[in-house]
């Protein structure tokens, strides 16, 4: 009941609502961000064209048979080769290449990633062909002969420390690349994922490209590639460019998202 206030007036008790736990806000914001979500984003879709050799057994002369076989695996956020491969989950003979393998699923620690990156190369020649500021292919490609690498990470959806971030509508890629001699010298030392994802860092090269292409410097030292996150490999070759309808020049595929905000 009303209690008798000192001025002879009554006064109604009231109970403070409860404080919602920093969870429950989060969860709250993401849901309303998904379920308002009123403008659709056409995220390009890419495809990597990979190549392996696979055996086939002893010819006349004991030298072994190979043949190349190829696959094409379509993907939407990026591509990463050469140390983020080495923290994904453990490789298996029986798994053919094309099969996906889950990344790994925490943040390696820091004195474990530098560690990796001390001693992680990945041996190959890397050529793509460069786009200007309206998407027009330069020619000649550019080429960087059999070198070893750090690192190489391919954004189609920017990272958010960029400092130019990429458009993901569009039919190109951002490459940064992190050459393994470069690192050494500049004294740049790995710490987190972070340092291999973004073209602010000084120690990568930056560059946008439509099309990409690695090849193993050796066949016998195939390399593995993550794509959206997940695993694929070993493969002696990888080349990534826009999908593309058979027949169609003008017409290429996108996966639609929505999003709160409108991107053009």
């Amino acid at each position: 009941p009303p209690l008798a206030s000192p001025h002879g007036t009554a006064r109604q008790d009231t109970v403070a609502p409860l404080t919602p736990h920093p969870h429950q806000v989060v969860h709250q914001v993401v849901s309303d961000f998904l379920r308002w979500g009123d403008h659709v984003l056409p995220l390009a879709v890419f495809c990597c064209e990979a190549e392996w050799i696979l055996p086939t057994g002893l010819s006349a002369a004991n030298t072994p048979h190979r043949r190349r076989r190829r696959c094409l695996l379509p993907f939407c956020l990026g591509a990463r080769l050469g140390l983020h491969t080495t923290l994904g989950s453990s490789f298996s003979s029986s798994c053919p290449p094309w099969e996906p393998r889950p990344a790994a699923s925490s943040p390696p620690s820091e004195s474990h990633l530098t560690a990796l990156a001390a001693k992680c190369r990945l041996q190959g020649a890397l050529s793509f062909t460069q786009v200007d500021l309206l998407g027009n292919e330069q020619v000649p490609e550019t080429i960087f002969p059999t070198n070893s690498f750090l690192a190489i990470s391919i954004n189609n959806v920017p990272h958010p420390l960029d400092h130019l971030p990429s458009n993901p509508t569009v039919r190109s890629l951002d490459i940064c690349i992190w050459e393994a001699d470069a690192v050494v010298r500049g004294k740049k030392q790995v710490r987190t994922l972070d340092d291999l994802l973004s073209n602010s860092c000084t120690a990568c090269l930056a560059f946008r490209a439509s099309r990409v292409q690695l090849v193993a410097q050796d066949t016998s030292h195939p390399f593995h590639i993550l794509l959206d996150g997940e695993l694929y490999g070993p493969f002696t070759r990888v080349k990534i460019f826009p999908c593309q309808f058979p027949g169609l020049e003008s017409n290429f595929p996108v996966f639609p998202i929505a999003t709160t905000m409108p991107c053009s």
